[in-house]
């Protein structure tokens, strides 16, 4: 070895530039082939070595805060080192990450919004310093959003009626607030347990309701995230509704003087005009009106001065009663008796002033103002008496008075009386066998018989009426009501003969 390089030297001066460099290039190509083969076949080895060892999973997850991204890896410790590379879109943040000295773990990223990231667990050859082997994933990334909002609204306060009527109720409350981020969305209305409105404002009002009736009520706020608190529950009762007024009525007549056979108009009317009033009409001579709806007219044709008198009832009551005149004027006379025929004898005194000509029959023209039905009244006349029923539609009684043998031209008393009128009497001296009498008219109210009308007959008008009984029926319509008791104001302080 010691010659060798000396001769070595020794032969290189005799060759050629050209011919050495051809030399040393083919030493240099004897020399590269054992080491190519060497490089490959440690290759070979390297990929056995990772074949079903090596994994790679891409995945995300909300936390608290924003979306993470998560590595999961394994691979094999056999020399060469491994790395992972993570790619956001179009960019590589963080480089590459040295894990050959963890077989296996998680790495976590927080990337931005909405993009696509990709994995790369791979390594390089120790003596090449290329890439040998390699796994590769990719996901798509969207955004969690805030963190969900569990917590609820502050419950709202003080709630209260504001207000209330028969059938509404107004409330209020202190508004809510909402912490959790989602905001507040609003308030539900609860009434008796069941919703019955949902509102942003801090103010209701229910209306529909019923008079006299008891509501409880509670208010809920609720977020944009369906969390809700409840308020305190409260209880009202709606308004009574008020009792109804009392009614009123007009009564009118036009013209309020006519010529006897002329008409006049009756007009009249009432409050409150809503279907529940009814208005009675009473004349102070046959016939009445009755009964009629709370406002009308009526054309009437009175043989004589005539006064109708109005009272309204309904369920606040009865009316004060008022009145109207119809003057007639210009009556006619009332026509003559009819002359009796002459006497057949040719001499002597007539029959009726013959000597024992006596009463035979008295006509009465008598009537009873007001009155609906019929009445009994009984005629007193000398020592005897008669019983008469009256009724609206006759002015006109004949009484038989044969029986009684009353001489003519001789006065006598008439009294009628009845068990609801004042006393009316009469004197009268009869010419004629047959006799007409006008006692004038019999005057009702006179309940308790002490021949005036006066508060105690009030009393026991309004005794009948609460004990619903016919004793204060004055004008025998077989009921006790607001007419009866017209009549009786209208003939109030009244007295009998």
């Amino acid at each position: 070895m010691r010659d060798f390089l000396p001769k070595l030297f020794e032969l290189t001066a005799k060759i050629s530039a050209p011919n050495l460099i051809r030399i040393f290039l083919f030493l240099v190509l004897l020399l590269s082939i054992p080491l190519t083969v060497l490089s490959v076949k440690t290759a070979r080895d390297i990929r056995s070595l990772a074949a079903g060892t090596l994994t790679l999973r891409l995945g995300s997850t909300c936390t608290s805060t924003n979306r993470q991204l998560f590595v999961d890896y394994t691979h094999p410790v056999d020399g060469a080192p491994w790395y992972f590379q993570p790619q956001i879109g179009s960019s590589a943040p963080g480089g590459k990450y040295y894990i050959s000295s963890n077989p296996s773990g998680t790495l976590e990223f927080a990337p931005p919004k909405f993009v696509t990231f990709y994995g790369r667990l791979f390594r390089f050859d120790d003596i090449s310093n290329i890439d040998v082997l390699q796994v590769e994933k990719s996901i798509y990334v969207s955004d969690c959003g805030p963190p969900p909002d569990t917590t609820a609204p502050t419950p709202p306060g003080n709630l209260r009626v504001t207000n209330k009527t028969t059938n509404s109720v107004s409330l209020a409350w202190d508004a809510s607030t909402d912490s959790g981020g989602s905001g507040l969305a609003g308030y539900r209305v609860y009434r008796d347990g069941a919703q019955v409105a949902t509102t942003t404002s801090t103010s209701y009002s229910d209306s529909s309701l019923t008079p006299s009736t008891t509501y409880s009520y509670y208010v809920k706020a609720y977020d944009n995230a369906n969390n809700s608190a409840n308020s305190s529950t409260i209880s009202t009762t709606t308004l009574a509704n008020p009792p109804p007024p009392k009614p009123t009525v007009s009564i009118s007549a036009s013209p309020a003087s006519i010529t006897s056979g002329q008409s006049s108009t009756l007009s009249w009317s009432c409050t409150p005009n809503d279907g529940s009033v009814s208005v009675g009409i009473t004349a102070s001579s046959p016939p009445n009106i009755g009964t009629v709806a709370c406002s009308g007219s009526k054309t009437v044709t009175p043989g004589s001065s005539i006064t109708y008198t109005a009272v309204a009832s309904g369920p606040g009551g009865t009316s004060d009663s008022k009145s109207t005149s119809i003057t007639v004027n210009g009556q006619p006379p009332p026509p003559p008796p009819a002359a009796k025929p002459p006497s057949t004898k040719p001499s002597g005194p007539s029959s009726s002033t013959a000597s024992g000509a006596t009463l035979e029959s008295l006509q009465l023209e008598l009537s009873v103002p007001y009155l609906v039905g019929k009445l009994k009244v009984k005629v007193e006349i000398a020592s005897g008496s008669k019983e008469l029923e009256i009724s609206p539609a006759n002015k006109s009684y004949s009484l038989d008075l044969k029986s009684l043998a009353l001489p003519l031209n001789k006065e006598y008393s008439l009294a009628l009386t009845s068990k609801k009128t004042l006393i009316r009497k009469v004197r009268f001296t009869p010419t004629v066998a047959a006799t007409t009498v006008n006692p004038g008219d019999l005057l009702l109210g006179d309940l308790n018989q002490d021949n005036r009308i006066d508060s105690a007959d009030r009393l026991a008008l309004i005794d009948s009426i609460a004990d619903q009984t016919l004793l204060g029926d004055l004008n025998a319509d077989k009921d006790t009501n607001s007419l009866d008791w017209a009549i009786t104001l209208t003939n109030l302080g009244k007295r009998g003969d």
